[in-house]
């Protein structure tokens, strides 16, 4: 099974997931994440990779002058262009695409901000360097760069063996957990500058996968204490997921 069929098969055979209250509860919260790091720019032209269901996108688009989603799974497109549709939402675009190829598809655009949401740890080897190349390129002058992915430092791998079959259903081909500081550097060989690192959750994310029936009172309130979590010195490195901020200055790529 290759990426697009796992990614075909989740949207079709797990939808029922994504409405788990936990995990919609650490979706929230990353929404709110994403929200505070865009909302810098004003009414930004935003670009999306590996958007999925287009939970995020749509969560972003009332900030936006215009989204555009891409994900390598017509299944997943087809949902989000349908949910858009269905709550109004006239500036989110979803397209079918593999996002190793995005320049093909965007030609003379130019984006203030791309996003790749839990988008990087599927590439295979070698991919990231390239990816991020070509986004660098895609950036208008000061346009930013998010990317949000599972840490490999993660402290709840240590009970990974009490989930090998949740993991086995939902982790397709090519995943794997990435380490901040491996992203941090791939993103200053492709020429971004300013880069920083958040962490994003302790334990609600794996658990929304793992325990999707979790009431939701208990879901906040795992979002609250992971919140807290990642605040501290020291303990924040062993957290579930990082986030990346990283800006583009066109002269200093051109120097690079």
């Amino acid at each position: 099974m290759n990426e697009k069929e796992f990614h075909d098969r989740m949207f079709l055979e797990e939808a029922e997931l994504f409405k788990s209250p936990l995990l919609h509860a650490v979706r929230s919260h990353v929404a709110r994440v994403l929200l505070r790091e865009i909302s810098r720019a004003a009414k930004p032209v935003i670009l999306s990779l590996g958007s999925g269901d287009g939970f995020y996108e749509l969560a972003m688009a009332g900030c936006a002058t215009e989204i555009y989603g891409m994900d390598i799974s017509p299944v997943a497109t087809a949902y989000a262009a349908k949910r858009a549709e269905s709550l109004g939402c006239c500036n989110a675009r979803f397209i079918t695409g593999d996002v190793t190829r995005v320049d093909q598809w965007a030609g003379e655009r130019r984006f203030d901000v791309i996003c790749g949401l839990a988008t990087l740890h599927h590439l295979a080897e070698g991919e990231m360097r390239a990816l991020l190349a070509k986004c660098a390129a895609l950036l208008k002058d000061g346009g930013r760069f998010i990317s949000i992915d599972p840490s490999r430092r993660r402290l709840v791998s240590l009970l990974r063996f009490l989930a090998r079959g949740k993991m086995q259903t939902y982790h397709s081909p090519l995943e794997k957990e990435l380490l901040a500081e491996e992203v941090t550097n791939e993103l200053r060989l492709a020429g971004f500058s300013n880069v920083h690192t958040t962490y994003v959750d302790f334990f609600a994310g794996p658990l929304g996968w793992m325990w999707p029936s979790c009431p939701r009172f208990v879901a906040e309130c795992l979002v609250f204490a992971d919140a807290i979590l990642c605040k501290i010195p020291i303990l924040k490195r062993w957290a579930s997921s990082f986030c990346c901020v990283a800006t583009i200055s066109k002269d200093r790529l051109l120097r690079h």
